[in-house]
């Protein structure tokens, strides 16, 4: 199988499948730090999901050298902190926008951008 991140990437999304899965722990535990309660899952929710969806469309036939659109990146960015920061807020009063969980998604993003949308090694563009 030709290799689907660079390996790079993969280490970068190795670690933050690891923190998500860390914090989770520490949360379940009530030993979480409070600045990172509620902040680390908004920063690692794009790293891991533009992630998995680069990984899929390698799997499904996209070859090695593509990475998604700037624009796609955006678009998450976008879409996320409007679904959650704007329009839910005003449909479920149990949940509050956060005009900071803006700033954590954008860091996502770019952490995304530049660590993981990334050809694979020997890939060919």
């Amino acid at each position: 199988m030709p290799r689907l991140l660079a390996r790079s990437a993969a280490w970068t999304l190795t670690a933050c499948v690891l923190l998500f899965l860390g914090n989770r722990v520490l949360e379940a535990a009530h030993a979480s730090a409070p600045w990172l309660r509620g902040r680390l899952d908004d920063v690692l929710v794009l790293p891991l999901a533009l992630g998995a969806a680069l990984v899929l469309h390698r799997l499904r036939g996209r070859p090695a050298a593509w990475t998604l659109p700037p624009g796609q990146v955006l678009l998450a960015v976008a879409l996320l902190g409007l679904v959650f920061e704007e329009l839910l807020p005003l449909v479920d009063g149990r949940v509050t926008a956060d005009p900071g969980d803006w700033a954590a998604y954008a860091a996502g993003g770019g952490i995304f951008a530049a660590l993981i949308n990334r050809p694979a090694q020997g890939s060919r563009p």
